[in-house]
């Protein structure tokens, strides 16, 4: 039996828990809809779980039925063709400080028009959340000034002296004390500084 709460709890409690997830996981299994890339799929739902639970899981995962059961209904809820369409708005249900990684893809999408994927930068995903945190409210009123650059850049790549100078109507000179990649370079260039600009970095 999985365990849901404390010791104390009443047996009747607990059986009644298990047999509401059993019979719910086994409906969801009879609806049979075909598989397809979820959009509730990009929540790692296993980790969200005590490592006890995840190891059962891994051994049998009828002996944690629980897990499988929020996968599914993680898929029911966010699916707009199958499921109650909810969207994937987390920034309404759970604060930037302490809502899981897996839950960071949305507001990078906001903020940046769904032009930073942050599974290609696994390395950013923290950095993004201090940028999150620190940002001023309406990131987008300094965005593409020297002041939104230097901040984007001290931010997300964890930088101590930046120095942004618009040389020219149509140029950028980016100073750092440290290089950056041809990468990230690019993600400033895309996410920081203003279309069409010419932009330049030196160290």
């Amino acid at each position: 039996m999985l365990t849901f709460f404390n010791a104390n709890t009443p047996d009747s409690v607990q059986t009644g828990i298990d047999t509401f997830v059993r019979k719910a996981f086994a409906y969801l299994r009879e609806q049979n809809i075909p598989e397809k890339n979820w959009n509730g799929d990009a929540i790692n739902i296993k980790t969200q779980f005590p490592e006890w639970i995840q190891d059962l899981y891994e051994q049998n995962p009828d002996s944690a039925p629980v897990i499988d059961f929020f996968i599914f209904y993680y898929r029911w809820l966010f699916d707009y063709e199958d499921g109650y369409g909810l969207g994937f708005y987390l920034e309404d249900f759970r604060d930037i400080a302490l809502v899981n990684s897996d839950f960071l893809q949305p507001y990078a999408d906001d903020v940046f028009s769904q032009q930073l994927d942050l599974n290609e930068y696994p390395e950013l995903v923290e950095n993004f959340r201090r940028f999150m945190l620190c940002h001023d409210k309406d990131y987008r009123r300094i965005r593409g000034t020297p002041e939104g650059i230097e901040y984007f850049i001290k931010t997300m790549f964890a930088m101590d002296t930046v120095a942004v100078t618009t040389t020219s109507a149509a140029s950028i000179l980016i100073e750092t004390d440290t290089a950056l990649s041809a990468s990230y370079q690019q993600l400033v260039k895309d996410l920081a500084c203003p279309f069409s600009f010419n932009v330049t970095f030196i160290v």
